[in-house]
């Protein structure tokens, strides 16, 4: 949440991989009052990807925010655990 709106992180993983972490509902109020948010997210999402791991420190710049982006991205990824599990239970 952001003054209020939420503010989705969508992760995408395939089976063994972290493919996509991109920001969506930024609204431009947002933008307006957390001009490092977009930066920060991009920075982050290329080394999510690139290292595949959430295990990063975020940039001196925005230590904060990219905190707030690694927290909401290791949310992500534990739904995208316990939605495989219960697949995986199904059978």
């Amino acid at each position: 949440m952001l003054r209020s709106s939420p503010v989705d992180v969508d992760v995408t993983v395939s089976a063994d991989e972290i493919i996509s972490v991109r920001m969506t509902n930024l609204q431009e109020t947002h933008e307006i009052f957390y001009p490092l948010m977009r930066p920060a997210m991009d920075r982050l999402a290329r080394e999510i990807i690139a290292y595949q791991t959430i295990e990063l420190t975020p940039s001196s710049e925005y230590p904060i925010t990219g905190r707030l982006i690694l927290d909401a991205v290791e949310s992500a990824l534990n739904k995208a655990m316990i939605g495989s599990d219960l697949i995986v239970g199904n059978y």
